[in-house]
């Protein structure tokens, strides 16, 4: 845990200095709030759901009605410790995330130390944070949410706590619409004991398992209260953002194909979003394979994480996604030593320069 605080907070502050180096002579709330909005990243939707909440006729700025593709959670956390929004925003939300990231690292550690022991746990944490795009943990969004819930959700389930992994999993699936694959998790994990073990069928079992399709419920109960129409939020993202459920090699394809496309007219966005995305892909399905050390319900999950996630008719957020699928990160640690070492040294170098494009406004998302 003190290791991913002082990572988090060597993040932030590099993301606090260039504000103040971008907007000399205001306020420290103002520089980080002109600093994220300069890029087209989720932070500002999560804002501004903090701040003015869902609706369908656009009450309070433009393109409201768009804000129901992203989930409520994070933004009713952050409502709820700023209640009254007398905090700058932005600035609560990047110190929400140095509560939210080390929490969720340490309960990350503890699940790899409970599945690899003590030196792959080390390892499996280091990935975690070598991975590109693993800043956005800092940024005002749900990426941290979703690490510490779906951390918590695996270790409670493997310790047999079965009312608490389904709280963890009712939240997870309410934070994001990956966390609903828990129950898939969760269901393979009893499958397994059933027919391997031979235990008899427990009652309580249904809470880990039902807790995840609880939180996708309330989610599409949202959409209903707002707009009439529990998957109201499925139509603007494919009439907005041009994404529908896809299959992840049409993903490399289409990426593919972009990037030549674009490789003369659009350099930046064929290198930063298509060739990124497409590394991102192969990078994380190769990752998978030594992760057959894991319990099959995680590999089920990473599985099918990294199936749903990439498998999209326009995927904008390979790398960040990546970042929540525990099988990456933990396959990374599991290949031998001196392998490790090679990988998590190209991952640093690419994490640097992934990072460094950020902070230059490049199509990173």
């Amino acid at each position: 845990m003190a290791a991913a605080l002082a990572f988090g907070v060597a993040v932030e502050l590099v993301f606090v200095v260039i504000a103040l180096m971008q907007s000399p002579g205001v306020g420290w709330g103002e520089a980080v709030q002109r600093f994220f909005e300069r890029y087209p990243i989720d932070a500002n939707h999560y804002i501004r759901i903090a701040r003015y909440g869902y609706s369908a006729d656009n009450a309070a700025f433009s393109n409201q009605e768009l804000m129901i593709v992203f989930f409520p959670l994070y933004p009713l956390l952050l409502r709820m410790i700023n209640p009254f929004g007398s905090f700058p925003w932005y600035l609560c939300g990047m110190l929400l995330q140095l509560v939210l990231f080390p929490v969720g690292a340490g309960l990350y550690y503890r699940l790899a130390y409970r599945l690899l022991g003590p030196e792959r746990a080390g390892w499996a944490l280091a990935f975690l944070m070598a991975l590109p795009g693993s800043f956005f943990f800092l940024v005002p969004m749900s990426d941290s949410l979703l690490l510490l819930l779906g951390s918590a959700f695996f270790l409670l389930l493997l310790e047999g706590r079965a009312l608490t992994a389904g709280i963890c999993g009712f939240l997870a699936a309410f934070c994001r619409s990956p966390g609903a694959l828990l129950t898939g998790a969760a269901g393979a994990l009893y499958l397994s004991v059933l027919l391997c073990r031979k235990d008899r069928f427990h009652l309580r079992w249904l809470l880990p398992v039902l807790g995840p399709i609880g939180g996708l419920g309330a989610y599409l109960a949202l959409n209903l209260a707002v707009y009439g129409d529990p998957f109201r939020f499925s139509f603007y993202q494919a009439s907005h953002w041009g994404q529908r459920l896809g299959l992840f090699w049409n993903t490399i394809l289409y990426h593919g194909q972009n990037f030549m496309i674009w490789m003369n007219d659009n350099p930046q966005l064929a290198f930063w979003l298509c060739l990124w995305a497409v590394g991102t892909l192969v990078v994380g399905l190769v990752a998978l394979i030594p992760g057959r050390r894991l319990p099959a319900c995680m590999q089920l999950y990473g599985l099918a994480y990294y199936a749903f996630t990439n498998g999209v008719t326009w995927l904008l957020s390979a790398p960040r996604y990546a970042l929540n699928n525990p099988a990456i990160s933990m396959g990374f640690a599991c290949l031998p030593r001196g392998v490790r070492y090679v990988v998590w040294a190209l991952l640093a170098i690419a994490w640097t320069a992934f990072f460094v494009a950020f902070l230059q406004g490049l199509p990173i998302f």
